[in-house]
């Protein structure tokens, strides 16, 4: 679990202000967390931290990708995928998690993000894995499985209407 502590901010002896910090995930971290949906990928995590006086807000940008199937054409893929979000710290005499908010405790050093980034990636992953993947230099899809696909999705636009509809499209409801 030495991965996950790479992911550790100090939150003791930050004065009132404004820090960022950059972290990079890829498929070590996503290793640690058992039943993961993502086994291998590449992300870019950004974190603004806003200390207060009596509370610290951080706000996540997660840029990066996944490795896996397209759902389309089943040719590997690096699937984009992006998310923000939001956690804020505050100091209180048990620590419990509600929401968004974190409550800790004044002892507290250090602060270990892993978690909510591991989260707030997997938020940012879309529901399909498809994208529009054309616009990718070399493209990764497979082009005759793409090409069947498109042939398919034409002949059915093709197909003549049912006589049945036509006959009830022709009812004057006004009469």
């Amino acid at each position: 679990m030495k991965t996950l502590e790479l992911f550790s901010i100090p939150i003791e002896g930050l004065r009132i202000g404004s820090y960022k910090y950059e972290f990079s995930v890829d498929d070590s971290f996503f290793s640690c967390f058992e039943g993961s949906p993502i086994k291998k990928g590449k992300f870019q995590v950004l974190v603004d931290l806003e200390k207060r006086s009596n509370l610290y807000e951080l706000d996540f940008d997660i840029h990066g990708y996944i490795e896996t199937h397209c759902d389309r054409c089943l040719a590997d893929i690096h699937l984009p995928a992006e998310n923000v979000g939001r956690l804020i710290l505050k100091y209180d005499s048990e620590e419990e998690e509600i929401e968004d908010v974190v409550y800790i405790k004044r002892e507290s050093h250090h602060y270990n993000l892993a978690q909510h980034i591991y989260e707030n990636i997997c938020l940012g992953i879309p529901l399909t894995n498809i994208y529009d993947c054309r616009e990718v230099e070399p493209f990764p899809c497979n082009e005759v499985v793409l090409d069947k696909l498109d042939q398919r999705d034409h002949a059915e636009d093709k197909k003549t209407e049912n006589p049945i509809w036509e006959t009830l499209n022709k009812i004057d409801f006004n009469n």
